[in-house]
């Protein structure tokens, strides 16, 4: 019984995910697929949830509005699970806000606030919650809120990404457009 549980299901999940990675198959059969995945063996899903979503994103360009729908739930549906089964897990729950972000409406934009605020809470220092919470205040239409978080992680780090300054610089255009 241990050899099944050691063994089969950890090789069992891992070939059910990779299947779920080979763009050959329906939209809906990899997602299904990777659900099957993630369900066979929780404890040793978290990485396969950040790839799985990393590939989704990459596509989101090529789906149709349905399939956009169902990409938005079932990542909803992942990050859900991800919290009940490891809160902690802050960086499932930032690559699937950067999923959900370009294509939520204002309530989905309201509902992402609270995974933001989880990120602020578990990954208050990573560049990600930095990221995600000034690309969802320009979202928003909050652009001095955008540069304002952008400034703030500015002043823990000399480091900053090309991504963070260029939605610093996207803020502060619109800013100017406005007035």
């Amino acid at each position: 019984l241990s050899m099944y549980y050691l063994v089969y299901v950890p090789y069992s999940a891992n070939r059910t995910i990779r299947q779920a990675y080979n763009d050959s198959n329906s939209l809906a059969g990899r997602l299904a697929l990777a659900t099957r995945s993630f369900d066979a063996h929780p404890g040793m899903s978290y990485k396969p949830r950040e790839i799985m979503f990393d590939r989704l994103r990459g596509s989101m360009n090529r789906l149709s509005p349905d399939e956009k729908r169902e990409v938005a739930d079932f990542v909803l549906y992942e990050i859900e699970r991800t919290l009940d089964g490891d809160p902690k897990n802050a960086l499932v729950v930032a690559k699937g806000v950067a999923i959900l972000q370009p294509m939520a409406s204002p309530e989905g934009l309201e509902y992402l606030d609270r995974l933001l605020q989880h990120l602020r809470d578990q990954a208050p220092e990573r560049e990600y919650t930095y990221w995600l919470s000034a690309r969802q205040e320009i979202l928003k239409g909050n652009y001095r809120e955008a540069i304002q978080i952008v400034e703030e992680f500015e002043a823990l780090t000399p480091w900053v990404s090309e991504a963070l300054l260029d939605i610093k610089r996207r803020a502060a255009e619109a800013l100017g457009d406005a007035r």
